[in-house]
C-alpha cells in the first residue's frame, strides 16, 4: 500500500495520481527505510499489561522522471500489522495503523514520531535527510494519548461485528473500574517485523476493504464497520 506523504510540502502540480501507482523500487532516489516499535501499557486491577509490535516504514522520492515534468512526489509504504496488548480475561486493545478521525489530534505512528521530531525535518517537509535522521534516533519517544492511531477492542473476538472504539483517557467503561493507559512510546529499532495477527483474528483472511463489506452489511459510511478496513489491521503483510 503507499500513499503520498502528508507532510512533504513540495509541489505536486497533478502528480498525486502517478505517485499513488508508483512502486518504491522505482524511485530515482533509493528508499529510505526504518523500524519502529510501538508499546502500550495498561494498568489494571490484576496488574500492569503491556504490549508491542514492530512495523517498517519506507519512503521513496520520485525526483527522475517527475523532475522533468518540475514535480515532485513522495510515495509511502507501510510494513506490519496492529499492535495487540492482552489484558487478560478484560479482552484485546488494538492499536490500528489508521488514524481515529472521531478524536482530534490522533494520527499515525508515523505521523505523531516525525511531529513530535520536527527538528529533524528538511526545509520541504520529510526527504531523504529528515528520514536518514530519524532513523538514527535513539531512546524512546513518547506519545501524548490525543496523538496515538485509532483504538479498537472486540467484545467477541471471533466476531469483528462486536467492534468497539475506545478512547485513550477513558478505558474503563470499555474494559471495567481501575483499567487505565498509563503510557505510549516509540523507539526506532531493528528487530523484525511483527507478524501473526491472523491466529488472533481468524476472520482477517476474509477481510478486503471494509468490514461492513466482508460482512455484507449496509452502514452508514461513517460507522465504524465501513471505516474499520483490512490496512486498519495489516499492511504489506500478503503475499
Amino acid at each position: 500500500m503507499s500513499f503520498v506523504n502528508p507532510f512533504s510540502r513540495r509541489r505536486f502540480l497533478g502528480a498525486t495520481a502517478v505517485s499513488l501507482t508508483l512502486p518504491l523500487n522505482g524511485c530515482a532516489t533509493r528508499p529510505r527505510r526504518f523500524r519502529y516499535r510501538l508499546t502500550l501499557q495498561v494498568a489494571t486491577p490484576e496488574g500492569s499489561r503491556s504490549g508491542s509490535g514492530v512495523v517498517e516504514i519506507a519512503e521513496g522520492y520520485n525526483d527522475g522522471l517527475l523532475d522533468l515534468l518540475s514535480q515532485t512526489a513522495v510515495v509511502f509504504g507501510t510494513r506490519g500489522e496492529a499492535v495487540i496488548v492482552d489484558l487478560g480475561a478484560r479482552g484485546l486493545l488494538f492499536a490500528l495503523l489508521n488514524a481515529d478521525d472521531e478524536r482530534e489530534g490522533s494520527r499515525t505512528v508515523f505521523d505523531a514520531l516525525s511531529r513530535l521530531h520536527e527538528d529533524l525535518w528538511d526545509p520541504n517537509g520529510i526527504g531523504p535527510g529528515a528520514m536518514d535522521r530519524m532513523a538514527k534516533l535513539r531512546g524512546e519517544t513518547q506519545i501524548p494519548f490525543e496523538m496515538l492511531p485509532m483504538l479498537v477492542r472486540f467484545r467477541d473476538i471471533s466476531d469483528p461485528i462486536t467492534v468497539e472504539r475506545v478512547e485513550p483517557d477513558d478505558f474503563e467503561s470499555v474494559f471495567g473500574a481501575g483499567v487505565k493507559l498509563i503510557r505510549a512510546s516509540v523507539e526506532i529499532t531493528d528487530d523484525e517485523v511483527t507478524t501473526g495477527i491472523e491466529k488472533i483474528l481468524g476472520w482477517i483472511a476474509r477481510l478486503h476493504g471494509s468490514i461492513a463489506n466482508m460482512l455484507g452489511l449496509s452502514v452508514p459510511y461513517l460507522d465504524l464497520l465501513n471505516r474499520l478496513n483490512d490496512g486498519s489491521f495489516r499492511q504489506g503483510m500478503r503475499p
